[in-house]
């Protein structure tokens, strides 16, 4: 008789404990669903005048669902810095766009491992004003093809860590104006990783 009074009391107490914890979604409760998030790249990057400067060029995400087993992630990010020496005012601008096409592997209970591909632009912008040179600006376009492996562990049906892995070729045009234009385009390619953040709606 004890042992069926321990047995109901320990049921008793475990079911709260089990409820308060909210079960990940599954991916037919995520069709239709949007979000918004940020991309975490652990880069720093060099600027003239300025230095080494610990952040790197985060992109903001638009995860949507379009489907059990697509999701389309647009992402846009933007970088600007300007400065003042000797008369002169100089500028930096990185505008990028993208789009991720990404599709889920095997679910591992609230982890969600995925595969896919990125696609993307970027223009950058310098503008020197005033100073010894006079005013100058010059411009250069670039693109980019990614193969990504990554993964989003849920916490909750609205909020998600994850991390990604990327096999990147990129293709840097011509720059132009100024007073010494490159007229050379490169390409290389390179791995990398970056964490994401989503939050679900």
């Amino acid at each position: 008789m004890s042992r069926t009074r321990c047995g109901a009391l320990l049921l008793v107490v475990a079911l709260p404990l089990t409820a308060q914890e909210a079960p990940a979604p599954t991916t037919d409760e995520q069709i239709g669903k949007w979000g918004i998030g940020i991309s975490l790249s652990p880069v720093s990057i060099f600027i003239d005048e300025v230095g080494l400067i610990p952040i790197g060029f985060n992109n903001f995400l638009m995860p949507i669902r379009v489907g059990a087993a697509t999701t389309l992630e647009p992402e846009f990010g933007l970088f600007r810095s300007s400065s003042s020496s000797s008369g002169a005012e100089n500028s930096f601008n990185n505008l990028r766009v993208g789009v991720g096409l990404l599709m889920p592997l095997r679910e591992r209970a609230s982890l969600r491992p995925y595969t896919g591909g990125r696609v993307g632009v970027s223009r950058t912008t310098t503008e020197s004003i005033g100073g010894f040179g006079g005013s100058q600006k010059t411009r250069q376009n670039s693109w980019h093809m990614s193969a990504v492996l990554g993964a989003q562990h849920f916490f909750t049906r609205h909020f998600s860590l994850g991390g990604e892995v990327q096999l990147t070729r990129t293709s840097v045009g011509e720059q132009t104006g100024g007073s010494s234009p490159t007229g050379t385009a490169q390409s290389f390619v390179t791995t990398g990783g970056v964490m994401m953040l989503r939050w679900f709606f």
